[in-house]
């Protein structure tokens, strides 16, 4: 659903903030 997708591109984003330090 769109709330998965939502969900998804929030914790992406935020493991690649965390990988660029």
């Amino acid at each position: 659903g769109l709330g998965e997708t939502a969900a998804q591109l929030v914790r992406v984003a935020s493991e690649e903030h965390e990988q660029k330090g």
